[in-house]
């Protein structure tokens, strides 16, 4: 899944459970903003889902941020938020084709696979239509849940 698809899973999240919408989004790109860097950027890694799209990740930054909210405005719910948020991305990167996690790492170094150099939205392969169309329908869903609770919001102050 691209970037709208990481945005708009925790933005329907935070629609239902009682998270801080701006937290869960930063938790559902970051795992992106650290492997795409470390590939694209740095080449510091050989894949574009390392090491951030690890659980070892997901646990120390949920952690860590929760330490974080629990020092700043002695709230632990700034580490659930996040977890959500960052395990929403996890979750959307399962969809084919490239359904593949470094679930191990770092204890298996994930070397037999090895990115591309450009991502398909750039020219990089062939358009996997599965995963955009899930995508195009989440952040459908997302559009949908949004104007209509806005329109819920307008008609109760109207009334």
């Amino acid at each position: 899944m691209i970037f709208p698809g990481h945005v708009v899973a925790p933005v329907l999240a935070s629609r239902y459970l009682d998270i801080d919408r701006r937290l869960a989004v930063l938790a559902g790109v970051m795992p992106d903003l650290i492997d795409k860097a470390a590939f694209y950027v740095l080449h510091a890694s050989h894949w574009t889902r390392l090491p951030a799209h690890s659980p070892l990740f997901f646990v120390a930054t949920s952690l860590a941020v929760a330490l974080a909210g629990r020092l700043l405005r002695r709230d632990w719910r700034w580490g659930l938020t996040w977890a959500v948020g960052y395990a929403l991305h996890l979750l959307c990167d399962l969809i084919p084709p490239d359904g593949i996690l470094p679930w191990a790492w770092p204890w298996h170094a994930y070397g037999e696979i090895v990115s591309r150099g450009r991502p398909w939205f750039l020219g990089g392969g062939p358009v996997p239509w599965l995963s955009v169309s899930i995508e195009a329908a989440l952040v459908a869903a997302a559009l949908l849940v949004e104007l209509l609770h806005r329109r819920r919001a307008r008609l109760a102050v109207d009334s």
